[in-house]
């Protein structure tokens, strides 16, 4: 048995600027604002621990961009595992979501190397934030709901756990996953708890196949 476990996660979808974010923040540990977009592929490396085993991970964050469509693909080859991205405020990056899985399953497959399912992640990326309400406005209003020389504009009332709407649903997030057999989460893309927790797991279910299989 190896003291090292080398995997390779690629990191696909749109857009790229989150998902870059993302890998900067597990990688880094912090957030800065001087974001470069990814010219056609971002390599970096990580050395995690896992359950006594000392893991390196080469991170492959590819663009999303069409002039990085026909080298892309190339990249993918030796993957151990893959996250997929979406915006959840942008409902055309999750009808992509397909074609995603399709170009980077397309390619391990063509390859036939792997001896086990390679794991893949769908990542929600939550972009909106929640709009500012006059609570103390809201409960006034209720109060006063008959009176009608009282211009309220345009604030609506609502239950305080109410969900706020957004044009992805978690719902559907989890039911696409479900039907291309992914994982599912949902995070900021500046959350470095949620993302070491994805990269972990993900990690952990590579780490499970290869000792399923002894393939070190």
């Amino acid at each position: 048995m190896p003291d090292e476990y080398l995997l390779k996660i690629c990191i696909i979808g749109s857009p790229d600027k989150l998902k870059t974010t993302m890998a900067r923040i597990f990688i880094e540990g912090k957030f800065t604002q001087d974001y470069l977009p990814t010219l056609g592929v971002a390599i970096t490396t990580k050395q995690i621990h896992i359950n006594n085993y000392d893991v390196r991970l080469i991170l492959v964050d590819t663009s999303g961009k069409e002039f990085f469509g026909k080298d892309r693909p190339s990249y993918h080859r030796g993957a151990s595992a893959a996250i997929i991205t979406l915006d959840k405020g942008d409902r055309d990056s999750f009808k992509a979501v397909r074609s995603w899985y399709k170009e980077f399953l397309n390619e391990i497959n063509r390859l036939k190397r792997s001896r086990y399912q390679v794991p893949i992640a769908l990542v929600g990326f939550i972009t909106k934030s929640e709009p500012k309400v006059d609570i103390a406005a809201l409960k006034i209003q209720k109060r006063l709901k008959n009176t009608d020389w009282i211009n309220w504009g345009d604030i609506e009332a609502r239950d305080d756990d109410e969900e706020i709407d957004e044009e992805v649903t978690t719902a559907e997030g989890q039911s696409l996953a479900e039907e291309l057999g992914l994982s599912y989460y949902e995070t900021r893309p500046t959350d470095k708890e949620i993302s070491g927790q994805i990269f972990h797991e993900l990690s952990l279910r590579v780490l499970g196949y290869k000792r399923m299989f002894n393939a070190y």
